[in-house]
């Protein structure tokens, strides 16, 4: 979310010195049509978010371990091997993200790897309400649509 917020930031900051270099002047920015100031200063800055929040991981090398999809539900023999390789998992991971909802403490798993964790200690460990990212997801379409209402 960091990274795409100062993508955002710095697509706004390129619109800015566009309409300024295109203009002119500053002052002249205020004459220029009302399609090149949105498509500067909110559209490129959106694209900028949207494609930075969606596709960002894509740009750096790092690999992702989910344990709800990476460990067979079904199988027993493999989910048992596989919780056997969580503190590898664990104590070679830069970062650890935890999506917190009402029902994470009530999961053994879940309590079982925050164990590992703390008793690791490699990696830093961060707590993501579920809640967050389809807030922020709604509130970006909420903001494109009143945008291209008003536009």
């Amino acid at each position: 979310l960091d990274l795409a917020i100062f993508s955002s930031l710095f697509a706004c900051i390129l619109g800015a010195i566009f309409l300024v270099l295109h203009a002119g002047s500053l002052s002249a920015v205020a004459q220029e049509p009302q399609s090149l100031l949105s498509g500067s200063l909110y559209w490129w800055p959106m694209l900028a978010f949207v494609m930075t929040f969606f596709c960002g991981h894509l740009l750096s090398n790092k690999l992702f371990w989910f344990d709800r999809l990476c460990i067979d539900q079904e199988n027993l023999l493999r989910r048992c091997q596989a919780l056997k390789a969580v503190p590898a998992f664990v104590a070679h991971s830069e970062r650890m993200i935890i999506l917190l909802d009402e029902t994470y403490f009530s999961r053994l798993w879940c309590i079982y790897e925050l164990a590992v964790h703390s008793k690791t200690g490699s990696a830093t460990a961060e707590l993501i309400p579920m809640w967050m990212p389809l807030w922020t997801i709604f509130f970006i379409s909420l903001s494109l649509m009143a945008c291209a209402l008003v536009a």
